[in-house]
């Protein structure tokens, strides 16, 4: 509801000192972090890199186990 949203807009301001379309605009979701990762970790699996590969699936798979308690 708009009350909702003047609520959130407004708690925004306070801690961040942002308006909530900056900071909305540069803040990225850890879905979206995630997802670059797991793109990265294939490249290296399709070039042998299995090492770096697994690092960076283990660290998509931390950040959407973040996302998901909140």
């Amino acid at each position: 509801s708009d009350t909702q949203r003047s609520i959130r807009a407004y708690e925004i301001k306070k801690f961040t000192k942002k308006s909530i379309y900056t900071w909305f605009k540069n803040t990225k979701s850890n879905y979206e972090k995630a997802v670059t990762l797991i793109k990265s970790a294939k490249k290296y699996d399709r070039k042998g890199k299995s090492d770096k590969a697994e690092k960076r699936y283990e660290k998509a798979f931390k950040l959407l186990l973040v996302s998901n308690k909140k």
